[in-house]
């Protein structure tokens, strides 16, 4: 055997190697800016209540900002894992207005774990008080726990950047 074949299948070797590790680099950075966004318009309604805007407002502008995200650079998986999120989010604010309650004292501390990698520890307040309003809070857990497990495919890691 010469050595241009074997020049050849290594070099097409190293392409398609080179290909898969680019792709997976920029699906990685897809999704940090996703993430990264979400963040900061989490931050900027955290801003607004504080101004004076009724959590349900604030929270919906959230949510909207969130669905205005655009995400088709980033690996199907992760866009339907965050979709879902946003779902669960609208659906929050759907039940969180069928509701009108005034109980949702908890909101900052609640919201910002979920960026600082600790969605379970401090979001439990606010979500424990949805339910007890009759909110229906289980998908914002599943949805977030998928969110994460979609973007450590990419070895994007959630939490303080």
């Amino acid at each position: 055997m010469s050595i241009i074949p074997k020049v050849i299948i290594t070099f097409i070797s190293l392409s398609i190697f080179s290909c898969i590790s680019l792709g997976n680099l920029t699906d990685a950075g897809s999704i940090q800016r996703v993430l990264d966004k979400d963040k900061h318009y989490f931050l900027e309604s955290q801003k607004e209540i504080k101004a004076g805007a009724t959590k349900i407002d604030a929270l919906s502008k959230y949510v909207k900002s969130l669905r205005n995200i655009n995400t088709d650079n980033c690996p199907r998986n992760f866009r339907y894992a965050f979709l879902e999120h946003v779902q669960a989010w609208e659906n929050i604010i759907h039940q969180m207005k069928e509701k009108e309650s005034s109980t949702f004292k908890s909101f900052f501390v609640g919201l910002f774990a979920l960026f600082v990698g600790q969605p379970q520890f401090a979001i439990g307040v606010f979500l424990n008080e949805l339910q007890e309003d009759g909110v229906d809070t289980s998908k914002i857990f599943t949805t977030w726990n998928q969110v994460e497990i979609e973007a450590l495919k990419y070895d994007v890691q959630i939490g303080d950047n």
